[in-house]
């Protein structure tokens, strides 16, 4: 599960909720939020891919510190998945706060 997506898809919907979903806090907000997603899915999970390309075309005598780091990027299913989180867990806080 991406936290990245879950955390700025919880700010979004918690703005829109106490501020308005016509404010300009929300839309700030939102577009925050497709831009983290969009590099947490598109560019992140590029580098991790050509990550793991250079790592199998680095020669078995170089040490293990040359190693370029795999874990980059998130898969569409993991940022859906973070998406949904963020969004009920900033519902339910609104529905207890604000009840």
């Amino acid at each position: 599960v991406s936290s990245h997506s879950s955390s700025v898809a919880s700010l979004a919907l918690s703005c829109g909720l106490c501020c308005g979903f016509d404010s300009g806090e929300f839309a700030i907000c939102f577009v925050l939020s497709a831009i983290v997603v969009l590099d947490a899915g598109g560019v992140r999970y590029t580098a991790s891919r050509l990550s793991k390309y250079l790592n199998q075309s680095v020669p078995e005598t170089e040490p293990e510190g040359g190693k370029f780091n795999e874990n980059l990027g998130h898969t569409p299913l993991q940022i859906v998945l973070g998406l949904l989180l963020g969004v009920a867990v900033s519902a339910l806080t609104h529905l207890i706060f604000n009840s």
